[in-house]
C-alpha cells in the first residue's frame, strides 16, 4: 500500500460537505429571522431567541408562524404583528385552490405570508402575486445565507417617503435622473423594497470612511421611469 502524499491528505478538507435537508431548513430559518430583524420588525436584543425558538419548532407540513416585535417598519404595516410561513421544499409549476400553495393562501387569506420553494415558474409567482398582496415568495437557495453578511453587500436603508423627498430636495434631483435598483434583485426582495422608493447605499470609502450612494427601486419589468 502506497504512502499518501501530503496533498492527498489535505485533499478530502478543501471538499464542500453537502448539508442534510434538516440543516438546510434550519440555516433558512436563521435568515429568516435575521431578514426581520433587519426590516425592524424583531428587536436585535431578541434575535438569537427568535432563531431559537424558530429552529425548535418542527413539523412535517413545514408550516411556522412567527411573531413579530414591531407591527410597522419603513413600508409595511403588519396588523397582528404575525408572519405565516410555509417551507415547499419542491418546484411550483401551477396554481389552484386546490394545490398546497392555494390551500396555504386561502387558509391564510387576511394574513402576511411568505412562501419558500424549491423553484417557481414566472407565471405562477405573477399568478400568486395578483391574487394575494401579502405575500412574499422566496426561493429556497436564496435564505440558505444572509446576503447583507456577504463582504461585497454594502448597507442599504429603505428610506421613508417623506426622507426619499427630502433626499431628492437636497440634491435638487429628480427620480429619473438616479440609478436604480429592480425589485426583483436579492438586496431588494430582502428588504422588501418596493417600486418608488429610494434606497440609501453606505459603502466604505478609503477617503471619507463611508461613501454614500441612493438608488430608485424600480419594478423589475420596468424599462422606463416618471418624473
Amino acid at each position: 500500500m502506497t504512502k499518501k502524499t501530503d496533498i492527498e491528505k489535505f485533499i478530502p478538507e478543501l471538499l464542500p460537505i453537502e448539508k442534510s435537508v434538516y440543516q438546510q431548513i434550519n440555516d433558512v430559518k436563521t435568515t429568516l429571522i435575521k431578514m426581520f430583524v433587519n426590516r425592524g420588525f424583531i428587536s436585535k436584543s431578541n434575535k438569537d431567541k427568535y432563531i431559537e425558538k424558530l429552529i425548535k419548532d418542527e413539523n412535517d407540513e413545514l408550516e411556522y408562524m412567527i411573531d413579530l416585535d414591531n407591527s410597522k417598519n419603513y413600508n409595511t404595516e403588519i396588523k397582528n404583528k404575525k408572519i405565516y410561513v410555509k417551507i415547499f421544499y419542491y418546484k411550483i409549476a401551477s396554481i389552484n385552490e386546490k394545490s398546497p400553495v392555494g390551500e396555504f393562501l386561502k387558509k391564510y387569506n387576511n394574513e402576511y405570508k411568505l412562501i419558500i420553494v424549491q423553484d417557481i415558474t414566472a407565471k405562477t409567482e405573477e399568478n400568486i402575486n395578483l391574487f394575494d398582496a401579502q405575500v412574499e415568495i422566496f426561493k429556497f437557495n436564496k435564505l440558505q445565507s444572509d446576503i447583507t453578511e456577504h463582504i461585497l453587500v454594502p448597507l442599504h436603508e429603505v428610506l421613508t417617503s417623506e426622507e426619499g423627498e427630502k433626499v431628492l430636495e437636497s440634491y435638487r434631483a429628480r427620480k429619473r435622473d438616479m440609478p436604480l435598483i429592480r425589485t426583483n434583485e436579492d438586496v431588494a426582495k430582502y428588504y422588501n423594497m418596493k417600486p418608488g422608493e429610494i434606497t440609501k447605499i453606505y459603502r466604505p470609502s478609503p477617503l471619507t470612511c463611508e461613501s454614500i450612494a441612493y438608488r430608485l427601486v424600480i419594478k423589475s419589468t420596468c424599462s422606463k421611469v416618471k418624473t
